[in-house]
């Protein structure tokens, strides 16, 4: 009798097919290879779960020159690149930048409104009352019209009033040579002077 249960026990153990897993009863068995696919799966969504993504994207130069010309990094389209690192995601993506610029012409000639602040000095009224310091006159000059480096000015100071011509020298200091009135004396006075534009 034992050696008819040896015998059947042989046969069903020599009957079941190679590799197969007795402790997948009441489960379901996956390959060895799946499982790690699984498994690597988990981790992604983890991963995504719990980094945000981080975007960069590489900055585009834009330089002026002294002459007004316009230059870009990059050739022509000017690229613009975008990164975006997530994780395993390593995407990178090329898009166009137009360079689209517009410069204000200055006029070179009209009519404007600019104020400039003056140091001068009245020499006749000097010369009166044999005082050098009562020759300085400081005041305010304003300009309503201009011709390229030249401009007419009207000018109003501690000691006098009166109108004369301008020349710029810089964008914002020039010389100024006029005729003036004293306050009060009204004696007459070339009137001579440095300016600064206030802008």
């Amino acid at each position: 009798m034992r050696l008819g249960w040896t015998v059947g026990l042989a046969v069903l153990l020599l009957a079941q097919p190679a590799g197969a897993q007795t402790a997948c009863e009441g489960g379901t068995c996956v390959a060895k290879e799946d499982l790690q696919a699984f498994v690597q799966l988990a981790r992604e969504a983890k991963c995504r779960a719990d980094t945000p993504p981080a975007f960069k994207i590489d900055p585009v130069t834009i330089v002026v020159d002294r002459d007004g010309r316009i230059y870009g990094s990059g050739s022509d389209p000017k690229p613009m690149t975008f990164h975006l690192d997530w994780c395993n995601y390593k995407i990178e993506g090329k898009g166009q930048v137009n360079i689209v610029a517009a410069q204000r012409v200055e006029p070179t000639s009209g009519f404007r409104f600019r104020t400039k602040a003056t140091i001068g000095y009245l020499p006749l009224t000097a010369l009166d009352k044999k005082d050098g310091y009562a020759g300085l006159d400081a005041g305010v000059l304003l300009e309503p019209f201009f011709l390229s480096w030249a401009n007419v000015n009207a000018y109003v100071g501690f000691r006098s009033v009166g109108a004369g011509l301008g020349i710029d020298l810089t964008r914002n200091m020039g010389l100024y040579v006029g005729y003036a009135v004293t306050w009060g004396t009204w004696q007459h006075n070339p009137h001579a002077a440095i300016s600064f534009a206030l802008w």
